[in-house]
Formats: structure tokens, sequence, C-alpha cells
């Protein structure tokens, strides 16, 4: 896989994740999003734009959206689903 940064060819050893975790810092889900950075770009400071919308289909989707070739789309399933009101 190459870096998500457009125009970069290098290969992407470091994967992006997203992550949502309980005050304890135990996620209840982690997913890898099937895009990466290169070296170069892991180092040197990248932009990060959150977008989140509500689905109610215990998943998670991520779109990495700077790739060259379009969106890279990665689907988790949620497999915490407790509700959490206090830290845990």
């Amino acid at each position: 896989m190459n870096c998500i940064i457009l125009g970069c060819a290098n290969p992407a050893y470091n994967n992006i994740g997203v992550r949502v975790r309980r005050p304890s810092t135990k996620a209840v889900w982690a997913p890898n999003t099937d895009a990466g950075l290169c070296a170069v770009h892991s180092t040197q400071g990248v932009l990060v734009t959150v977008f989140i919308e509500e689905t109610n289909d215990h998943h998670v989707e991520t779109r990495m959206c700077g790739a060259a070739k379009g969106a890279v789309l990665a689907t988790s399933s949620i497999t915490r689903r407790m509700l959490i009101t206090k830290e845990a």
C-alpha cells in the first residue's frame, strides 16, 4: 500500500487508526482504516479532519480521503455494545 497523501508514491508502513475510548483508556472500538502514511508524512505533520455520522448498525465505517485513487473504505463490527455512563 502506498501513502495516502496525494502525489506520494512512498510505501505506507504506518497504518492510520481511529479509536473511541472510555475514561479508563480501554477502547470501545479501534479499527484500522486500511490507509496509511509513509515515514516522511507520518513524522512531518498532517491535517486530519473528522466528520462523524450516526449509523445505528453496530459497525464503524472509515472513509479516508486524500488518496489519489479516491476514498479508502474499511468497516469493522463493534463488539462492546454496553452503555457506558461512568468510567469502566
